[in-house]
């Protein structure tokens, strides 16, 4: 009977113990001995970086059909036919009867769903359709930009509150800022590293 190879040429395992090869990966040998990347420490130099990745994933997203299938399979089983809050009105806590918090929860859910509706600043599109287009620019671009904002009652517009959905690439800092160290790509961070607010 001949003896069946692995890969690297050794006879396969026939019942006694063979040790794994080594992982080059983790250490400084065999064909990435020399590689000792640089670390960023330039802010222009994480943007520039930043900006390179995202371009290619874009591009990955647009161009590769491998890409493209998988990012949109992602957003699909994420979002599905889009989430939805359900109400769990705590009733003993709030001194009402259970057919009292059920009908506010009713109520709630049917606002939701109206608002849902409008949810689009620009009315094009269903909260739902916004929820894939986030998942989609977290997927491509590595984060999304969604603003909250409040146009005017007009075309049956029952709620004010909107979000209007924005390309991530617009968000960067303003030239008169580009030297406060608190802002980074139009963002501006508290001492803790939360953002506190956008800069005007």
């Amino acid at each position: 009977m001949p003896t069946l190879l692995n890969q690297y040429g050794q006879p396969l395992n026939t019942g006694r113990y063979v040790s794994a090869p080594s992982r080059d990966a983790g250490a400084y040998r065999g064909t990435i001995a020399n590689w000792h990347p640089s670390r960023l420490v330039n802010r222009d130099a994480e943007i520039r970086e930043r900006l390179t990745i995202q371009r290619r994933a874009a591009d990955l997203a647009a161009n590769d059909w491998a890409a493209k299938s998988g990012l949109r399979t992602i957003a699909d089983n994420a979002v599905g036919t889009g989430l939805v809050p359900k109400s769990g009105i705590p009733h003993k806590l709030l001194g009402i009867s259970r057919e009292e918090a059920a009908a506010i929860g009713e109520k709630m859910e049917w606002a939701f769903s109206s608002w849902s509706r409008q949810a689009h600043a620009r009315g094009l599109i269903h909260f739902e359709d916004l929820q894939y287009l986030g998942i989609s620019s977290i997927l491509r671009l590595g984060e999304m930009l969604h603003l909250p904002v409040m146009p005017p009652p007009e075309n049956g517009r029952v709620f004010r509150l909107a979000i209007q959905d924005m390309n991530p690439a617009r968000l960067c800092t303003p030239a008169d800022k580009t030297l406060d160290l608190s802002i980074r790509d139009g963002i501006e961070f508290s001492g803790c590293g939360r953002p506190a607010r956008r800069p005007r």
